[in-house]
């Protein structure tokens, strides 16, 4: 029994989300410097924010033809319209923000979303 004890840990760090570099390494996202993980965060969020504005601009390029197409089109375009950089993070900027948090480093607050801030 106490073998099982001593294994829980280790396999709790090997479940740990990896953040790929430019560069093709993986890294866990507990070894990465402080620096590292605050820059991290700021790419995410302007890649976000490039992605929201790809978008935007795609809806005004022109509205298809047919009653059918032009009526999701329009569906499709509110969504983006109604949408905010938040929308388009991956599911690794939460454990990014976690581990921030965990270290008390000191975010800048635009790059924190806006469900955290209301969650704490």
């Amino acid at each position: 029994m106490d073998k099982v004890v001593d294994v829980l840990p280790a396999m709790k760090k090997k479940q740990v989300k990896k953040w790929t570099t430019k560069d093709g390494t993986k890294i866990r996202i507990c070894d990465m410097e402080d620096s590292h993980l605050i820059n991290t965060l700021k790419f995410l969020k302007r890649r976000a924010n490039a992605q929201l504005e790809q978008y935007t601009i795609l809806t005004f390029s022109g509205c298809p033809n047919g009653e059918m197409a032009s009526y999701y089109f329009d569906q499709m375009c509110d969504e983006i319209w109604n949408s905010t950089w938040e929308d388009y993070i991956p599911e690794i900027y939460d454990s990014l923000i976690i581990e921030s948090a965990k270290r008390n480093l000191p975010l800048p607050e635009e790059i924190i979303p806006k469900i955290w801030v209301r969650c704490n």
